[in-house]
């Protein structure tokens, strides 16, 4: 069940950062920096919880902040 609900959201993920990346002028807008950011913190808290990490409390801590 881990394994599927990681899958899901490693896709929701990559359909989020092909809609980032995908566009002509993507790279251009002030907030392309915290929209990575966000989504890079995202992939990590998966895998935290995936492989059940002790200290998962941080990475969630500046997810919710960003």
């Amino acid at each position: 069940m881990k394994s599927k609900l990681l899958l899901l959201d490693l896709g929701i993920c990559s359909v989020w950062m092909l809609s980032l990346l995908g566009g002509r002028h993507g790279w251009y807008y002030p907030a392309f920096a915290f929209a990575m950011l966000g989504l890079l913190m995202r992939i990590f808290v998966s895998f935290s919880l995936c492989y059940r990490e002790k200290r998962i409390w941080l990475p969630l801590c500046l997810f919710v902040t960003t």
